[in-house]
């Protein structure tokens, strides 16, 4: 395998209008590396172009070469964990606001400004009038989790199921391995081999895991905790998507197989949250959660 200039080259969404020698300098970080390069760009996944312009660039001959794995997580727990991730990039950006004007404080107007330094602080930072910022207490004055996603507005990002049937009118099932987050982080996780497979790539050495290279801030004045008012109130809003979704994957189209490396999705788990009135420890799921429809074995071809 060959490591990319970026992680991330969005050019199949953010970037088409640029021509392809554009998207190759983003790709190539080695002119002498042979192996196979990966466009890891979770963007795509919900972009309604990208499919398409795929399907321009390659052409049907190449599409049909392609190889996509889609690693889908628990909506809630994807959209919390994004979360902070934005106030982990947001608030060292106010922070060094404050610092380079010798303050420890900023008040009104003050907030806005030093918001608008950084794009991760775009639906964190509420109307700023009559409220003051202190360094190292930022979370006192950021939106919620609550009022960040009524700010944000992008729930389609987790309606899975439309987004693989976009994909799904561009590539063949077996193309797409799809993967739930949780079982592939798992330790003792078999699922990196169907991925090697998947790729057509050397196995994976024994017992190796995923790095947690995106861990969370550990910070401890950006600890954040998940109310679970706020799940159960999106558990209702994710219901039908959800249920789709596993529809989508239990689902056998004779003539389109999944490939025979995808294991049966499972359901996601709860989202971890912290009860409202105590704040202090996980609390167990009073929800009862719908079991997916049962996955139709395939047999190996």
């Amino acid at each position: 395998m060959c490591r990319s200039n970026f992680k991330e080259p969005q050019y199949f969404n953010h970037f088409w209008h640029m021509d392809e020698q554009f998207y190759r300098k983003r790709m190539v970080k080695n002119q002498r590396c042979a192996g196979v390069y990966l466009d890891a760009t979770p963007d795509y996944l919900h972009s309604p172009q990208a499919p398409a312009r795929m399907l321009q660039a390659w052409g049907p001959a190449r599409v049909q070469e392609k190889r996509l794995v889609v690693i889908l997580r628990d909506p809630i727990s994807r959209q919390f964990s994004w979360y902070n991730h934005e106030i982990k990039l947001c608030v060292p950006p106010l922070r060094k606001y404050m610092n380079s004007r010798k303050r420890i404080t900023l008040v009104g107007g003050e907030i806005a400004a030093a918001c608008a330094k950084d794009k991760h602080c775009k639906h964190l930072c509420p109307a700023a009038e009559g409220k003051t910022m202190t360094i190292k207490q930022e979370l006192g004055v950021l939106n919620s989790f609550d009022d960040y996603v009524a700010a944000s507005g992008r729930h389609d990002v987790n309606l899975y199921a439309r987004s693989l049937e976009r994909w799904l009118q561009v590539f063949p099932r077996r193309q797409l391995l799809v993967l739930n987050f949780e079982q592939l982080v798992r330790a003792n996780s078999t699922l990196l081999d169907a991925v090697a497979q998947h790729y057509q790539i050397k196995p994976f050495p024994p017992g190796v895991m995923l790095p947690r290279d995106n861990a969370a801030s550990f910070d401890p004045t950006l600890q954040t905790q998940l109310q679970c008012s706020s799940v159960a109130r999106l558990e209702q809003q994710y219901a039908r998507p959800t249920q789709e979704l596993y529809a989508l994957l239990a689902g056998a189209e004779p003539g389109n197989p999944r490939s025979p490396l995808e294991p049966p999705f499972g359901t996601f788990s709860r989202a971890k949250c912290v009860d409202d009135t105590t704040a202090s420890a996980p609390v167990a799921d009073p929800v009862a959660r719908i079991p997916p429809p049962r996955q139709q074995p395939i047999a190996p071809h």
